[in-house]
C-alpha cells in the first residue's frame, strides 16, 4: 500500500518538474515558448494532477473498503466522512485553478488599463500554470521571488553586459517557471515546508 501512495505522489511530481525543464529551456534558448507548446504543457500538468486526485480518491476508497472498521465510514453506511475526504481534497484543487484563473484576468485588465504590451501573450499561459502549480497562498512567494529575480537579472545585464532595460515589456516567464520549478522541489523537504510555515504561507 505504501508503495502505491509512493507512486501516485513521486509519478506526477516527475513529469510536472520534467514539464516545467522543457518550457525553462525552450524560453532560454528561444526567448519566449511557442504558445500552442503552452497549451499542451498545461492539459498534460492538469491532466496528470486530475489522475493524480482520482487515483488518491479511489485508493482511499479501496483501502476503507479493505479495512473491517473503514468500510463503516464509506457512504453506503449512511455516513459522510469519505465525501467529506474527497471534498476537502478536490478543494484544494479547484481554489489552485480559480486563483490561476483570476491572476490571468487580472493580468488581461492591467494590459487594458495601461493599454501599453507589458506582457507577452505567452506571458498569460505560464503564469496560469505557475500559479496553478504553486496554488495559493504561495502564489505570493512566486511572483515576489519572480520579479526579483527579473529586477536581479536586468541590472544585471546593464552593469555587467551593457544591455539596456526594455522598458516596454516584462520577460517573467523564465523567472515565474524557474521560481515554481524550485517551489515544486524544495515544498518536499521539511526546512522549506518549517519557512512556509514561518512566514504563515502554509
Amino acid at each position: 500500500m505504501n508503495w502505491l501512495n509512493q507512486l501516485i505522489f513521486w509519478i506526477p511530481l516527475v513529469v510536472t518538474v520534467g514539464v516545467l525543464l522543457w518550457l525553462f529551456r525552450e524560453d532560454i534558448l528561444k526567448a519566449s515558448i511557442p504558445v500552442p507548446k503552452l497549451k499542451k504543457a498545461i492539459i498534460i500538468v492538469i491532466g496528470v494532477t486530475v489522475l493524480q486526485y482520482l487515483s488518491r480518491i479511489g485508493l482511499f476508497y479501496w483501502s476503507l473498503r479493505k479495512d473491517p472498521l473503514g468500510m463503516y465510514l464509506l457512504p453506503a453506511q449512511g455516513t459522510n466522512y469519505f465525501i467529506q475526504s474527497v471534498s476537502a481534497m478536490t478543494k484544494v484543487f479547484l481554489l489552485n485553478i480559480l486563483v490561476a484563473i483570476g491572476l490571468v484576468f487580472i493580468v488581461i485588465l492591467i494590459k487594458r488599463l495601461t493599454q501599453r504590451p507589458l506582457f507577452e501573450e505567452s506571458d498569460l499561459y505560464v503564469i496560469f500554470l505557475a500559479s496553478f502549480l504553486v496554488g495559493f497562498p504561495g502564489i505570493f512567494i512566486l511572483f515576489m521571488a519572480a520579479f526579483l529575480l527579473m529586477i536581479i537579472w536586468q541590472l544585471a545585464g546593464r552593469l555587467v553586459f551593457k544591455t539596456v532595460l526594455n522598458q516596454s515589456r516584462l520577460r517573467v516567464s523564465p523567472f515565474l517557471i524557474f521560481v515554481a520549478l524550485i517551489h515544486l522541489v524544495l515544498v518536499n523537504f521539511y526546512f522549506y515546508q518549517n519557512f512556509l510555515g514561518y512566514v504563515h504561507l502554509i
